[in-house]
């Protein structure tokens, strides 16, 4: 009787999760289809779409390769360009989204951690997150499948190169991992002789992607060719609109002291009920990496689908991908919503599709030692357990920019599911 009545318990509480998720669910729904369906009417703006009209019309400039694309079937075909750019957007998130539900069931996990506001629920519709993500799942894929080594070579150089054309940040998300998986594969093959030869036969071989990156970043722009480019598309659209520095198009001619003092104010300077945004930061950050690595202990069908070898993979690397990331953290960007879900989204593709002890074996044995520490001091502070997790997924929320409580409580499950039942 004893057993039959935790059953019942149990099972209680776990429709109630599976009500509570559904609810979530259906409430992001409903904001896709908001978002899908709202019409764009000014671009000079802080949305998603006008990362999209970067182009090369004033030179070359980084991120501009979509754009000219974007810009040379608009200009012939007369094409809806905004309904181009969300199409395209809407097949990478379904991309994304078929790929970690496949992958999680696969491999007998839960789901629930998937839509939240730090992995893909939602993070900057219309902005090209989704399809940078993609490509580092396509690379990782290519790369672990049995390809010749020139296939290899040519499909992990050509994607990238045309999504670091578009956007210099999948350099940040993708080359230090593919410098590792590679590393790690021709130490291997050269074990035995010199070290010098690994790191040479993975710098050649990802040359063409490191020399691109290089060439983005000093292509930064200025203020001339931001308004060059925000001229083409006014002129084609036929429209008179001011450009303005709040939107990517006028971010092009951002000079690095605007970008220091932007994201060093952003970031660490405001204050939200009485809590600094650094101090904000921390905490949440600590929360989601707390949540990211314990939530699979609890949520897999079977204990051997999430062993301590497992756990320790996943945060070591989450740690690797947020010690590459520090830059863009610290002083070169302020969109902390999208940086959290190239964080979470990137380790987890990592973790999905690299064999845990491959993934040990890339990184030295020091590094996963501190990661173990850190990780058993979280324990100690913050016994994990189904409950907390559970919690923590209710109450987690990120703010999109600079650190805001108002923001947080307002992009978390409980929020999502008031706002359903209000009609928000």
């Amino acid at each position: 009787m004893k057993l039959s009545s935790f059953n019942n318990k149990e099972n209680i509480k776990q429709s109630l999760l599976n009500i509570i998720f559904l609810l979530f669910a259906v409430q992001l729904l409903r904001s896709f289809i908001h978002v899908i369906t709202s019409v764009v009417q000014d671009y000079s703006g802080w949305t998603g779409l006008s990362d999209y009209y970067i182009n090369y019309q004033g030179g070359f400039v980084r991120r501009g390769l979509m754009g000219e694309i974007l810009f040379y079937l608009a200009r012939n075909f007369s094409i809806n360009t905004e309904w181009v750019i969300k199409s395209f957007t809407i097949l990478c998130f379904l991309t994304l989204c078929w790929f970690f539900i496949k992958s999680f069931l696969r491999k007998g996990y839960a789901l629930y951690i998937l839509p939240l506001c730090f992995f893909f629920g939602l993070p900057h519709f219309n902005n090209k997150d989704y399809v940078m993500i993609c490509v580092l799942i396509l690379n990782l894929w290519v790369y672990q499948n049995n390809y010749s080594r020139i296939i290899k070579f040519l499909v992990i150089n050509a994607s990238s190169i045309f999504i670091i054309l578009s956007h210099e940040v999948y350099g940040i998300i993708a080359l230090p991992v593919l410098c590792l998986l590679l590393f790690s594969e021709y130490n291997g093959f050269y074990k035995g002789e010199k070290k010098v030869k690994p790191v040479v036969a993975t710098l050649l071989f990802l040359l063409p992607c490191m020399l691109t990156m290089f060439i983005v970043t000093h292509a930064h722009g200025n203020r001339e060719t931001a308004q060059i480019i925000w001229d083409s598309w006014m002129k084609l659209f036929n429209q008179s609109a001011e450009l303005t520095s709040h939107s990517p198009i006028g971010a092009i001619g951002f000079e690095l002291s605007d970008n220091l003092k932007l994201a060093i104010s952003t970031n660490f300077l405001t204050v939200s009920y009485g809590i600094p945004s650094w101090v904000g930061w921390i905490v949440t950050w600590c929360a989601v990496y707390y949540l990211s690595i314990n939530y699979l202990s609890f949520f897999s069908k079977q204990m051997q689908d999430y062993t301590p070898e497992h756990k320790t993979a996943l945060s070591s690397f989450f740690v690797f991908q947020f010690i590459c990331f520090l830059p863009l953290f610290l002083v070169l960007s302020c969109d902390y919503g999208r940086l959290s879900f190239y964080l979470t989204a990137s380790s987890f593709a990592v973790f999905l599709l690299i064999p845990p002890e491959k993934i040990l074996k890339m990184l030295p044995v020091f590094f996963t030692k501190c990661v173990n520490r850190i990780n058993h001091g979280l324990s100690k502070i913050l016994p994990p357990s189904k409950i907390m997790i559970v919690i923590l997924m209710l109450l987690i929320g990120m703010s999109p920019v600079e650190f805001s409580m108002g923001a947080i409580l307002k992009t978390n499950v409980l929020y999502h599911i008031y706002a359903l039942f209000m009609g928000y």
